[in-house]
């Protein structure tokens, strides 16, 4: 499910699918009365602290409760925000390799094994460290 934090637990954080960042600052009781949203979750995470009002996220979990906010586990969880500064970081770095090894858009197959190699150390070491984190991260 994808949605966005709307408030943190002591270890569990409420996601809502389907509600807007201006919305998700709104109170919880607000929200819940509404009757407008119908994917609200409390999710335990391992560290709630990390997560504030508005953050977007993305939550795998095999089952919930039938409640209303359901509660579940999180086996895997995403924020939108930290994916878009590793997709910007890889592309900073990419453009600076090319820079550093004098290409242009054109690679020559050593040049491309070379760039290809220095990435997948990028990767490699930002992926380590969202794992760190606690952050699921898709490659």
């Amino acid at each position: 499910m994808t949605g966005r934090v709307v408030a943190t637990e002591g270890s569990r954080i409420l996601v809502v699918g389907g509600i807007t960042r201006e919305e998700a600052g709104e109170s919880v009781e607000s929200i819940l009365s509404s009757g407008k949203f119908k994917e609200v979750y409390w999710v335990k995470v391992r560290n709630s602290k990390r997560y504030k009002a508005g953050d977007q996220v993305k939550v795998w979990f095999h089952v919930s409760n039938d409640s209303y906010p359901a509660q579940t586990e999180a086996d895997k969880i995403i924020m939108y925000e930290k994916l878009a500064d590793y997709d910007l970081k890889v592309q900073q770095t990419k453009e600076h390799l090319q820079q550093k090894i004098g290409m242009n858009t054109h690679l020559s197959s050593e040049k491309d094994d070379t760039l290809s190699a220095s990435l997948a150390g990028v990767v490699f070491s930002y992926f380590n460290s969202f794992s760190k984190e606690g952050i699921g991260c898709i490659l």
